[in-house]
């Protein structure tokens, strides 16, 4: 805990402070408070679970955003690093949702959009870094919107294959991704049963805002959109991180609560069964399924 609050201090004290950037306060403050709301959750996951995985996922996820704030430096190394750090921050986040609420990916389809994610950021980001005389916005990340600090730019221009080819590639298999991974979360809540839908509704809930706000910016930033438009699209995709937070936190609640109402009503009802059928209906009742059996 310490440590959190530790580097929700070194985020606030290395914001940068851009006149031009509109409700940077408001953003600087979101950005501070998701450190908190992401490794706070971690903790109590971890607490909760000291030998699960999800826990320790979270924290990391926490960790990642921290890195992710330093955009807002002014600093030119640190606003680098931390516009990098974003992208990375997508398939950290991407692999903690799709792996709620143990910690792994159970799925194809998980695996295939956290690979696929990782694959996009390894290939065709990162490796355009020093060919890239800024980095898009607006974005998410930051509160910078113009004359922002410089990057790791090393060519005397940028090349126009860049802007002409590689950038909309990335752009459309980033939204792809995005797709993918909301596609996977409807699936899995589609096929989940009464007791897993407890504790994933409100999580892919935010997931799903956070996927989609993010297909929405940068669709915009693609085919040139300026004004309050693109801000708010981006200002929504900020605050849905904080927001897969509080997701996970209300899951993880909601399935103690669950399970504290089904142990007491088992411990209750238990020394009154007579006989098999009676054992099944209140294992039924106890875990709000129906459709249990005894075997």
């Amino acid at each position: 805990g310490l440590f959190g609050l530790a580097l929700c201090a070194i985020s606030a004290v290395g914001a940068g402070t851009d006149p031009a950037a509109p409700s940077q306060t408001a953003r600087t403050t979101v950005s501070v408070l998701t450190i908190a709301a992401l490794l706070g959750v971690g903790l109590y996951a971890w607490y909760r679970d000291d030998k699960g995985r999800f826990g320790p996922v979270l924290f990391v996820t926490g960790i990642s955003w921290f890195f992710v704030t330093l955009s807002n430096s002014d600093g030119a190394l640190l606003y680098s690093v931390g516009r990098i750090s974003g992208w990375i921050f997508e398939v950290v986040l991407a692999y903690a949702l799709l792996s709620y609420p143990i910690g792994r990916l159970e799925t194809r389809g998980a695996r295939a959009v956290v690979i696929g994610g990782a694959l996009l950021i390894g290939l065709l980001y990162i490796p355009s870094i020093p060919l890239t005389a800024e980095f898009p916005l607006p974005a998410p990340f930051t509160t910078c919107t113009t004359d922002c600090p410089q990057n790791f730019f090393l060519a005397g221009s940028e090349p126009a294959f860049l802007a002409d080819v590689v950038k909309p590639i990335r752009d459309s298999l980033a939204m792809l991704v995005y797709l993918g991974a909301v596609f996977v979360l409807t699936a899995r809540l589609r096929n989940a049963g009464h007791n897993e839908r407890r504790t994933l509704t409100p999580v892919l809930s935010a997931a799903a805002m956070r996927f989609v706000a993010a297909i929405v910016y940068v669709l915009l930033r693609r085919i040139g959109a300026h004004g309050a438009v693109l801000e708010a699209a981006v200002f929504v995709a900020l605050l849905s991180v904080p927001a897969t937070a509080l997701g996970f936190l209300v899951g993880l609640l909601q399935w103690r609560v669950y399970s504290g109402r089904a142990l007491g009503l088992l411990t209750t009802g238990l020394g009154d069964t007579r006989n098999p059928g009676e054992l099944r209906d209140l294992v039924a009742k106890a875990l709000e399924e129906p459709a249990t059996e005894v075997f």
